[in-house]
């Protein structure tokens, strides 16, 4: 097998241990097979490849390991474990298993990853979509994030359960409220034309740059040109006003954040009666209406300036179904 006169797969080399143990595992397990792959150091030197039953425990005892952390699937490989260390009389580090990472709408499987990313279903190992360490810093998911993830869930050996990932999504978010300045963006714009606010009038307003933002300190606010033509998300706005619905309608009102309340007068319609092109609103100066909608929002620019262009990028999860 050395000198690479065996086909692989023609033979193997094995440990003798216990055919007759209740575990299957002490079944005279392979240490060696051949392998005409070049290795990464070694080049053509060598044909023959260790198992991982034969080299795991001794890599670990060479390295000093104190505990060698395992998933659930390699609890049964434990006897043999010990068995290759005991017989070379090497050091014993502690091994424990634990179940392994399954989150929601995706994998985390190696060999699955690695299917995805051959066959090209996905954008290589950095695609936004992947839980991979290189997708997630790709996506703009922090260090603290992941720790704080990981954190949160703890350890534990149940190995049927599957983490929401809504659940690392709530944790992205709580560190981009300390960490990432915010900003009102219009992905699809509404006209919205406030009819009792004089034309060329600009109120500036201070928005919040974080959430909790403290309200003696200037550094933590940034100013919001208020106008007579602002524009709104399509979404925001419905011609039925249901009663869960909390967005703008007609003759409802709803609250530009960070400004005044406004309540839609009238509708205008472009060529076709579905499309609407415009609405024309009324502001409420006083404030003294309350209600329960919030919209997010942006100003007309002034004018002969170009509007702050942005990129944005959604990330859908990688699969519809949870698992």
């Amino acid at each position: 097998m050395r000198r690479g006169l065996i086909a692989e797969g023609a033979a193997t080399l094995r440990m003798k241990q216990d055919m007759q143990n209740d575990t299957r595992n002490m079944y005279d397990l392979i240490a060696y097979r051949v392998k005409f792959t070049p290795h990464p150091h070694a080049g053509d030197k060598w044909c023959i490849y260790p198992s991982y039953d034969y080299a795991h425990c001794m890599v670990d005892s060479f390295e000093n390991i104190t505990h060698s952390l395992c998933t659930l699937e390699f609890d049964v490989r434990r006897p043999s474990y010990y068995w290759v260390l005991v017989a070379l009389g090497l050091y014993q580090p502690y091994v424990w298993e634990y179940s392994r990472l399954n989150i929601s709408h995706n994998i985390m499987s190696k060999r699955k990853l690695n299917r995805l990313v051959t066959e090209k279903w996905v954008d290589g190992w950095d695609d936004p979509r992947l839980l991979t360490l290189a997708g997630l810093r790709r996506r703009g998911v922090s260090a603290a994030t992941i720790n704080s993830f990981i954190r949160g869930m703890g350890i534990t050996r149940s190995d049927n359960s599957l983490i929401p990932f809504e659940r690392l999504e709530y944790h992205i978010r709580e560190e981009l409220n300390k960490t990432a300045s915010r900003a009102m963006v219009v992905l699809h714009p509404l006209k919205v034309v406030i009819t009792n606010l004089e034309d060329g009038k600009v109120i500036d307003l201070d928005g919040k740059k974080w959430p909790d933002a403290p309200a003696d300190e200037a550094s933590s606010y940034y100013k919001v040109p208020f106008s007579r033509t602002v524009y709104i998300e399509k979404t925001d706005f419905r011609l039925e006003d249901p009663k869960d619905y909390y967005g703008l309608a007609p003759g409802k009102s709803a609250l530009l954040r960070y400004a005044f309340p406004i309540k839609c007068t009238e509708v205008i319609h472009g060529d076709n009666p579905d499309d609407i092109g415009e609405i024309r609103a009324e502001y409420d100066p006083s404030k003294t209406s309350k209600p329960k909608g919030v919209l997010h929002w942006v100003a007309e620019p002034a004018p002969g300036v170009e509007p702050l262009k942005v990129e944005i990028r959604l990330f859908e999860k990688l699969f519809l179904s949870e698992v």
